[in-house]
């Protein structure tokens, strides 16, 4: 048992070094990031591979390596493409919102217009009076 994790602490050694190493490679220009999370990927399979009857091994290599692996590019495209929507969603509906308010006051329902302010079902009855080709799924 001691000796294992004697074992354990010398691989998480050598993985640290594996991952600095590969760190340098990326930042000299040797490798890009998802060539470097390809690789992190394929050593983790393979100790995977090599340890799978070591359940407790198994699940310090996926700490150790977890801590090294970099997000891919697709990842980053990914979040940053889904924060883009996110923004563009948010300002749809404050451009809607504020459409609604600016009709409603124009037609001078003032109490509607209070009460959409506190009960969103009503809101979402105005939005669809006023909206409908937008927002069909507040139909009632």
């Amino acid at each position: 048992m001691n000796g294992n994790i004697e074992k354990m602490a010398g691989l998480k050694q050598r993985l640290k070094r594996v991952s600095e190493i590969l760190d340098g490679m990326v930042q000299t220009g040797e490798i890009n990031r998802v060539q470097k999370g390809n690789i992190v990927t394929y050593i983790r399979k393979i100790l995977f591979k090599l340890l799978k009857n070591y359940s407790n091994a198994k699940k310090e290599v996926e700490k150790s390596m977890g801590g090294f692996v970099l997000k891919t590019e697709l990842d980053i495209a990914l979040e940053n493409g889904i924060e883009i929507g996110e923004e563009r969603g948010k300002a749809e509906e404050r451009d809607c919102l504020n459409s609604l308010n600016a009709k409603l006051v124009e037609e001078n329902r003032t109490e509607d217009l209070k009460r959409s302010f506190t009960d969103p079902e009503f809101q979402k009855k105005l939005l669809f009076e006023y909206f409908p080709d937008k927002y069909p799924e507040y139909a009632m």
